[in-house]
């Protein structure tokens, strides 16, 4: 799970990044919102994006029990490495 906070952590500072460089960071400071929402905001967006890309990919070993018969040796062996 630390792992998943820390890629969203730093997918929030890539966001900020690129709020600055794109000069939107103003705009968006001045909006009648505290920093930490903003900066809330843009984290729980962050990890809800990597938890639908996460969903989306633990919908493969669902489909391959549904229509195959895998040997589920490899399979969690390449997703532990």
């Amino acid at each position: 799970m630390s792992a998943l906070s820390s890629l969203g952590a730093h997918h929030h500072h890539a966001l900020v990044a690129e709020e600055r460089k794109s000069g939107t960071l103003e705009v968006l400071l001045t909006a009648p919102v505290r920093e930490i929402e903003v900066v809330l905001a843009k984290f729980v967006a962050s990890m809800t994006l990597i938890a639908a890309m996460l969903a989306l990919s633990a919908s493969y070993p669902v489909v391959l029990a549904l229509y195959g018969n895998p040997d589920w040796g490899p399979c969690t062996a390449a997703t532990s490495a």
